[in-house]
């Protein structure tokens, strides 16, 4: 399953497969704190959002290092790791 929607809360970044789920994890999320601001709205619901993801990131290429990689001996394997749209299909 792809996840290709997001919403932040402030200090963590969470996933979801829905665009409802990621909408009302927002939604919720500010009306705890709406409870909570009777001295005051916290400072990070002003952070609070949520979207659509366009694109993640994805490894393109995992092996073994080589000698022509010219890397620190302590480092045994490469990857490269490329941004992909999220309708390629591939999940991170």
């Amino acid at each position: 399953m792809t996840l290709k929607y997001f919403a932040y809360d402030g200090l963590d970044f969470h996933l979801f497969a829905t665009q409802d789920e990621a909408s009302d994890f927002a939604r919720n999320l500010l009306d705890e704190l709406r409870e909570e601001a009777c001295d005051g709205w916290d400072g990070e619901s002003l952070h609070i959002c949520w979207g659509k993801v366009c694109e993640h990131v994805v490894v393109t290429e995992s092996r073994p290092v080589t000698p022509e990689d010219c890397l620190p001996p302590e480092i045994s394997h490469f990857e490269e790791r490329q941004l992909v749209s999220v309708d390629q299909g591939v999940t991170p």
